[in-house]
């Protein structure tokens, strides 16, 4: 079983301890970015919201973006039509943590997260700073209102990068 797939068991056993080989995977990153939770009506992605050194980015810490997420929200939206389409090079270059996966590895984190990744996504609002920025998205899983915080990094060439998404059906703020 490849780290991935080690990665997906663990996180629907709920497990809390992983082996070092799934740790030190960097693919666990960009699957850990999707948690998979078996409720009893159906799986929900949820997460803890994102924070920048203790201080959350908004309007208070960061610019605001055009609507649509400015850059950032194109990247995005990159990422999830590269997810959808099984595009292993484009979600290599749009999101962090994939350096050193394998194919094989990719493709079954890309499944994984066609399986749990809202439909209808829409990109509300979003702050940035120099290097990083927080999208507000949402979107639909199983009919049910989906609310999601994506944090995105600037790579080194000025584009943007998905770091880490955070979902809830609970709004922001409730």
């Amino acid at each position: 079983m490849s780290a991935c797939g080690r990665h997906i068991y663990i996180m629907i056993r709920g497990e809390a301890n992983m082996n070092a080989a799934t740790r030190q995977s960097g693919f666990h990153n960009f699957v850990n970015s999707f948690v998979f939770i078996i409720g009893v009506a159906a799986a929900v992605l949820v997460s803890s919201a994102i924070a920048f050194g203790g201080d959350f980015l908004d309007a208070k810490t960061g610019k605001k973006l055009p609507v649509g997420g400015g850059e950032p929200g194109k990247a995005y939206m990159a990422f999830v039509n590269a997810v959808k389409n099984d595009d292993i090079a484009a979600v290599r270059k749009l999101h962090t943590g994939t350096e050193k996966e394998t194919d094989s590895g990719m493709k079954e984190g890309i499944a994984f997260i066609k399986l749990t990744l809202p439909e209808n996504l829409k990109v509300m609002e979003g702050y940035a700073t120099a290097d990083l920025a927080a999208l507000s998205v949402t979107g639909t899983f199983e009919k049910e209102k989906q609310y999601g915080t994506i944090e995105m990094v600037r790579k080194k060439d000025g584009g943007w990068q998905v770091g880490h998404e955070s979902w809830s059906n609970t709004p922001p703020g409730k």
